[in-house]
């Protein structure tokens, strides 16, 4: 689901790529430009504009030491996901399929089903089109937070997406982590260093902003661009243009058993 809808040409205007981490709240993207080989670039956190919405999968493959991604898609129920690793700078496809039919062999090769919410943001490097992408507890964040704004409405917003509290798994919800509870496992840290850690996790916090006249004429003309990028592309999947391992698209119906599977970390 998009602002608009547009043919036209074919090169990405995505610049960044950026995720979010649950175990330490922060979110980061991969700046080829910094230093003598790129670096991770960390941010607390982001202020965003919603051009689109679309499912992915990435990840990390452990035994090819690799990032995985695959093509952008709009909905899960009719368009093939196609997910592959770039192992020596070659394509290598992982998997092919709509997303109910891969999803049980993702896990094997590192994969998580990913929301992918292409944005305007400022980064350090002025107002550009970015893609935050969102998986596990963060994707769960997000989801709650769309159906908070139905109808789409979070496109009238200019939403500030941070940390939020730090949180649990508790049957088959999660839960806020207590003050007492933090206390405790301090307490037993310090006793004893090789106390077993919980799984905790930040989850996201999201405030709204009524865009300005200005703002929304720039993200209408932005995602002309994005739909023309994406009209040309479809069913292609590209080498990204950084070095990163790396809706509302049609999310699957199980979405809560992957929040509980794909934690952010």
């Amino acid at each position: 689901m998009s602002r608009t809808k547009k043919r036209g040409g074919a090169s990405s205007p995505i610049k960044k790529y950026i995720t979010f981490s649950g175990s330490t709240g922060t979110f980061k993207y991969w700046d080829k430009n910094r230093g003598e080989k790129g670096e991770n670039v960390e941010l607390d956190n982001l202020e965003i504009i919603v051009l689109d919405t679309r499912a992915s999968v990435s990840g990390f493959n452990e035994s090819l030491g690799v990032g995985i991604t695959s093509n952008l898609v709009a909905d899960t129920t009719k368009e093939t996901l196609k997910v592959i690793s770039f192992a020596n700078g070659k394509p290598n496809t992982l998997a092919e399929g709509l997303y109910q039919e891969i999803k049980p062999e993702l896990s094997s090769f590192g994969g998580k089903f990913t929301q992918n919410v292409i944005c305007l943001a400022d980064v350090g490097d002025g107002m550009e089109v970015v893609n935050l992408q969102l998986s596990g507890v963060a994707l769960g964040s997000w989801i709650e937070f769309a159906a908070e704004h139905p109808n789409d409405a979070y496109y009238d917003f200019q939403i500030t997406v941070q940390k939020g509290v730090l949180s649990k798994r508790l049957k088959g919800k999660t839960v806020p982590v207590t003050a007492k509870e933090e206390k405790e496992l301090d307490a037993k840290i310090k006793k004893n260093p090789r106390t077993k850690q919980p799984i905790w996790f930040y989850v996201l916090d999201f405030q709204v902003e009524d865009l300005t006249e200005e703002q929304s004429e720039l993200a209408v003309e932005e995602d002309e661009k994005l739909q023309s990028y994406f009209e040309a592309l479809t069913g292609v999947v590209s080498e990204r243009n950084d070095d990163t391992p790396s809706s509302e698209a049609t999310a699957p119906e199980d979405e809560e058993e992957e929040d509980k599977d794909d934690l952010p970390f």
